[in-house]
C-alpha cells in the first residue's frame, strides 16, 4: 500500500466552494480532485520543460528556425 501524508493549506473560501462543486459533479472527493489537479499540473510543467529542451537542441543543431 502506498504511504500518504496529510497536510493542510490555506485557501480562499470562494475557491474551496468551486473545488467542492467540481468534485461533486465529478463524483470525487475533494482530496481526489485536488490530487488529480496537482498531478496534471506537474505533468504539464514537466512536458513543457522537455519540449523547450528539445526545441533548444534542434535550434542549436540548425534544424529549427525562428520562423
Amino acid at each position: 500500500m502506498t504511504e500518504t501524508t496529510q497536510f493542510s493549506i490555506r485557501i480562499e473560501d470562494e475557491l474551496l466552494h468551486i473545488i467542492d462543486e467540481t468534485a461533486e459533479q465529478a463524483y470525487k472527493s475533494r482530496t481526489e480532485l485536488i490530487k488529480e489537479a496537482v498531478i496534471k499540473y506537474i505533468e504539464e510543467k514537466r512536458e513543457k520543460t522537455r519540449l523547450k529542451r528539445v526545441a533548444e537542441e534542434l535550434w542549436l543543431q540548425g534544424k529549427l528556425s525562428e520562423t
